[in-house]
């Protein structure tokens, strides 16, 4: 398995304001990581992430260990 941190589009944000959401994923390839970020709730689902960059399991663990809607002050 490979690790992957994708940033996408939260939505819910009013008509032409974008704010961006990082979310970490464990899959077997990029594709599958994306798929994985389309089921996530709170973001645009219409739109493709605008990043995807597999990362080392160090930086996952790390990453999953707040929650993403903390990091961006959301909760």
């Amino acid at each position: 398995m490979k690790y992957y941190k994708l940033s996408c589009y939260r939505a819910h944000t009013g008509t032409k304001h974008y704010d961006c959401i990082t979310f970490y994923y464990k899959a077997k390839d990029a594709y599958s990581a994306c798929m994985k970020m389309r089921k996530q709730r709170g973001i645009k689902r219409s739109r493709l992430p605008f990043s995807c960059v597999e990362i080392t399991k160090e930086e996952y663990e790390q990453g999953i260990s707040i929650s993403a809607y903390k990091r961006i002050g959301a909760e």
